[in-house]
């Protein structure tokens, strides 16, 4: 990373995570800190070129004291392999260059990737449904739901 002292860039924030086939967010400032108004263009090197899109306002000259905002989106492919991806966002002005390193860290696939499959997935964040409880059995023996039954008994004689 080199800076001049004519014109400062920087990326917030310096690294982020994301896996495979998200978009991630950067945001770019440059100052002219120089005497006079700069004609300003960016250049992205250390990734592909179909991986990123770069928004600069580079029709207007800035202004000196001036600080302008940009913003970078990095799309990762799904195919990539996980690691560190080191990047480095030039700003030109005539002859003078300025540069900011970042970097994108993606997951590896085994990271990314669930151990079960999305049915799974969402199997397990269905609210389980309610049970009905049956009616507890009557605290009442069953013989005492029975008629009533008399017997009469006499004595024989002889």
């Amino acid at each position: 990373m080199s800076q001049s002292l004519l014109i400062h860039v920087s990326i917030t924030p310096e690294s982020r995570s994301v896996r495979p086939g998200e978009k991630v967010e950067f945001a770019i400032s440059v100052a002219n800190n120089g005497p006079e108004a700069q004609a300003q263009s960016l250049e992205l090197t250390g990734l592909p070129d179909a991986w990123y899109h770069l928004t600069y306002d580079t029709k207007e000259r800035a202004a000196p004291g001036e600080t302008r905002a940009g913003s970078l989106t990095i799309t990762v492919p799904m195919n990539v392999n996980g690691g560190t991806y080191d990047f480095d966002v030039s700003v030109l002005s005539g002859s003078t260059e300025s540069s900011a390193a970042a970097s994108i860290q993606v997951a590896s696939v085994l990271q990314a990737v669930p151990s079960f499959d999305e049915e799974e997935a969402a199997a397990a964040a269905a609210p389980v449904p309610a049970v009905e409880t049956p009616p507890a059995p009557s605290a009442t023996p069953a013989a005492a739901t029975r008629p009533a039954v008399t017997l009469e008994a006499g004595l024989a004689s002889n």
